[in-house]
Order: structure tokens, then C-alpha cells, then sequence
């Protein structure tokens, strides 16, 4: 049982390292500059974004497109980490496990 579970915790750790490896080179290739004119560089991602959807030059649309991007990278960074590190569980105050903490039957008279 040990075994299986310290499986399970080598696999997540895994898999939360190549999640957000593979986040962090996603976010790399959003912040490259590419050659959107003669001599005029822009980014890569906003340039094909642009192309592709045939948007107007706007720097509003620019920022908007950026900031999903970079809120998407950020969710799934934590997202990695949340499946890396899971959160202790806490009992709350009033909460006692099966068999621990005194029985109603024991009660002092």
C-alpha cells in the first residue's frame, strides 16, 4: 500500500514538471519578437494572431489578446502546482476522526 501510494506521489510530481515545463515553454515562445515590417518588430503571437483573424491594428486588442495569454499561463502554472503540492487537509475544530476524541458514553458524572 505504501508502495503504491509513493507511486502515486512520484507520478503527480511528474506530471505537475512536464505540465508546467511545457507552460513555461509555451510562455517563451508568446514573448519572441518577430519581424512585422521593415524594421519593426512585434510579437509573434500577436502578429499571427492579427494575420489569422484578420483584427485591425489596435493596441487595446493587442493588450487583450496578451493578457489572456498570460492569465492562461498563469492559471495553469498554478494549476501544475496544485497537482504537485496538494493543500494539507486541515480538521476543522469541531471535527474528530472515527475512533478518536472521547465517546458520548463516557461522559464525566
Amino acid at each position: 500500500m505504501a508502495i503504491r501510494h509513493m507511486a502515486l506521489r512520484a507520478f503527480r510530481v511528474l506530471l505537475g514538471v512536464v505540465i508546467i515545463g511545457y507552460l513555461l515553454h509555451l510562455a517563451r515562445l508568446a514573448t519572441r519578437d518577430c519581424t512585422a515590417g521593415l524594421y519593426i518588430f512585434d510579437n509573434c503571437l500577436w502578429v499571427r494572431i492579427h494575420e489569422e483573424l484578420g483584427l485591425p491594428a489596435n493596441k487595446l486588442l493587442r493588450a487583450v489578446a496578451l493578457e489572456v495569454v498570460g492569465l492562461a499561463l498563469a492559471g495553469g502554472i498554478y494549476a501544475g502546482l496544485r497537482l504537485m503540492i496538494p493543500a494539507l487537509r486541515r480538521a476543522t475544530p469541531g471535527h474528530t476522526e472515527q475512533g478518536a476524541g472521547p465517546s458520548p458514553e463516557s461522559k464525566p458524572e
